[in-house]
C-alpha cells in the first residue's frame, strides 16, 4: 500500500522495530479510523504493536480486565487456537461457529499468528476458499498474517437494527445462553443478548422498553418478586415474548401456585432412569440420536415437569415420558414458552453433540422470534480513542460498543443521555428509542469513571503533595479546633509528630 499520513507514521516507527512486514499488510483505512482490532498470538508482537501503533487490540490491551471479560477472552481463544483443534475439547463443529461469534463481537479484523503459524490458530483459517477469510500471507520465520472477510463481521463500533434479547438469570447462566447462540454464530447480524439481572423482583419497565423479548433461566425472585411477574405479564400481553427456563436453578423447579404468567400451575423436580423419548410438536425436528444423553454423569438427568395438567390452549413442544418439558401458549397479544430441561446448560455439557442441542434451542427460539440474518445498517461508525466512539446515520435501533462493560462509560442519543446495558460477551449496547426514526442519529459513547475514581485519585494527589512537602522538610501549619477535653493530648501528638 502506498504510505500516507497516519499508515506512513507506523510504518516508519515499524520498520524500527522490525514489524514492516506485519504492519504492511494492514490496509491503509484501518489504521485512520482504527474501529478495527487486531488478535495476535504473541504477547511480544502485541508489546510491538501498541508501541508503534493505536490500532486497538484484541489481546494484552484490551481495556481493562474484569472477571467477565477474562472468562470470556479465554474461551474466545480456546476456540480459534490449533491446540483445541488438535485437542478437540471444544469440538470443531462447535469451535467453528462459536470463533466467528467472538470475532465479531470483538470487532477483530486481522490474525497475526506468531512466527511459527503452525502452531497458531486452527488451519481453517489459513484457507482462503473459506467465505470467513478474504487473504492471507504466510512466510517461513515470520508471523502468518490473516485478513477476515469485512462481511462477515463488523467493527468495534457498530450501529445495529436487529432483535434484542433480555436474559435474566445467574451469570454463569448468562455466558450459557451466550455460549449456545454462539454455536448457531447468530451474531450482532441477527440479534443482541443483554444481561439484564439476576432476579426478578429487579426488572424494570424502564429495561422491558428496551427489549423484544426476555430469557429467564436460572433466575431468583429477590425483593418485590410479584411486582416483576407483574411488570413482565404486562410486557408480554402487550406483544412481547418470554421464555422461562426452571430446570436449571432453584427458583420455581420445584413449587405449586406458580406466577400466572407461566402455562403450568405446579412443578416437580426428579430424575427418570430412561434414554430419549421425545413426543411432542419439535420431537420430528431433531436427530434425537445425535443428542447428548438423557443422564448426567451415571445419574439420570433431572427434570423440572408440571404436576398437573397444563393450562387450557397450551401446546406441548416437548415431552419426556409423556410429562412435558417444554410447552408454549399464548398470553395476551404475547407468546410465553416454559421448559424444565435445564436447555441452556446442555449445549456445554456435551459439547461433542453440540450442534444438535443448539438445534433444539435454535427451534424453539424462531418459535418467538426472528432469526434471520438482517447485518448492519448503513452508518459511520468512528472509534475516537479508546474511551470514545461516535456512530451518525439513519435507520438504526441500536449502537454495540465492544469494548468491557463495566462502570464509568456514558452515552448519548442526539445529546440526551441514554441507557448501558450488559451485552454479548460482557460488552455494551445502547438502545435508540423508535422516537428517533426518520431523524439524523447520532450516537456517542465515552468513559468518565466513577465518583469513587476520582475521589480516590483526589486523595492520591493530597497525599502526594504532602509527601513532596515533608521530603524537601516544608512546615505545615494545622490549625484544628478541638473541644478542650482533647485538646491537650492532641496539642502533644501533634507536637511530636512533628519533631
Amino acid at each position: 500500500y502506498e504510505p500516507i499520513g497516519k499508515y506512513a507514521e507506523d510504518l516508519e516507527a515499524g520498520i524500527a522495530l522490525g514489524i514492516e512486514r506485519e504492519l504492511s499488510f494492514i490496509r491503509p483505512e484501518d489504521f485512520e479510523g482504527f474501529n478495527w482490532r487486531l488478535w495476535s498470538q504473541g504477547g511480544d508482537l502485541n508489546n510491538l504493536f501498541a508501541t508503534v501503533s493505536d490500532m486497538p487490540l484484541a489481546e494484552g490491551y484490551f481495556h481493562f480486565y474484569t472477571r467477565e471479560s477474562r472468562l470470556w477472552q479465554g474461551w474466545f481463544y480456546g476456540t480459534i487456537s490449533l491446540p483445541n483443534y488438535d485437542s478437540q475439547e471444544i469440538p470443531e463443529s462447535m469451535a467453528r461457529p462459536q470463533s466467528l461469534f467472538f470475532l465479531d463481537w470483538f470487532g477483530v479484523k486481522y490474525l497475526a499468528t506468531g512466527a511459527f503459524h503452525e502452531k497458531s490458530v486452527a488451519p481453517y483459517f489459513y484457507d482462503e476458499n473459506e467465505p470467513f477469510v478474504f487473504r492471507t500471507r504466510v512466510e517461513p520465520g515470520y508471523p502468518g498474517m490473516i485478513e477476515l472477510d469485512r462481511t462477515e463481521l463488523s467493527p468495534v463500533v457498530t450501529a445495529v437494527n436487529v432483535p434484542v434479547v433480555g436474559f435474566v438469570g445467574s451469570a454463569d447462566a448468562y455466558r450459557f445462553f451466550v455460549k449456545s447462540i454462539a454455536a448457531l454464530n447468530l451474531n450482532t447480524a441477527y440479534l443482541i443478548p443483554v444481561h439484564l439481572g439476576e432476579k426478578i423482583g429487579e426488572l424494570s419497565e424502564s429495561e422491558l422498553i428496551l427489549v423484544d423479548g426476555v430469557v429467564l433461566a436460572d433466575f431468583r425472585g429477590g425483593f418485590g418478586a410479584q411486582s416483576g411477574w407483574d411488570r413482565l405479564s404486562q410486557f408480554v400481553a402487550q406483544g412481547g415474548w418470554s421464555w422461562i427456563e426452571t430446570g436449571g436453578g432453584e427458583y420455581l423447579r420445584e413449587a405449586d401456585n406458580l406466577p400466572s404468567l407461566l402455562p403450568v400451575k405446579s412443578l416437580r423436580y426428579e430424575g427418570f432412569e430412561t434414554g430419549w423419548q421425545p413426543t411432542g410438536v419439535l420431537a420430528s425436528e431433531i436427530d434425537w440420536e445425535q443428542m447428548g444423553e438423557f443422564a448426567y454423569r451415571g445419574e439420570p438427568w433431572k427434570i423440572s415437569y408440571p404436576s398437573e395438567p397444563i393450562t387450557d390452549k397450551a401446546v406441548v413442544l416437548l415431552a419426556q415420558n409423556n410429562r412435558p418439558i417444554m410447552v408454549e401458549w399464548p398470553y395476551g397479544q404475547g407468546e410465553v414458552t416454559w421448559s424444565g430441561l435445564n436447555i441452556f446448560y446442555r449445549p456445554d455439557e456435551f459439547r461433542k453433540q453440540a450442534s444438535e442441542e443448539v438445534g433444539l434451542i435454535r427451534a424453539t427460539l424462531s418459535r418467538l422470534t426472528s432469526l434471520k440474518r438482517i447485518g448492519w445498517p448503513e452508518a459511520e461508525g468512528r472509534r475516537i480513542s479508546p474511551e470514545e466512539g461516535i456512530v451518525s446515520g439513519h435507520g438504526f435501533s441500536g449502537v454495540v460498543f465492544k469494548d468491557n462493560f463495566m462502570s464509568g462509560w456514558q452515552a448519548t442519543v442526539n445529546g440526551k443521555r441514554a441507557s448501558i446495558l450488559e451485552a454479548g460477551p460482557s460488552m455494551m449496547y445502547i438502545p435508540v428509542s423508535a422516537d428517533y426514526e426518520g431523524q439524523p442519529i447520532e450516537v456517542r459513547v465515552f468513559y468518565r469513571g466513577d465518583w469513587w475514581h476520582w475521589l480516590a485519585f483526589i486523595v492520591s494527589l493530597i497525599s502526594g503533595v504532602l509527601v513532596i512537602c515533608l521530603m524537601f522538610g516544608l512546615k505545615l501549619k494545622l490549625k484544628i479546633k478541638t473541644k478542650p477535653l482533647f485538646k491537650k493530648g492532641l496539642g502533644r501528638w501533634l507536637e511530636s509528630e512533628e519533631k
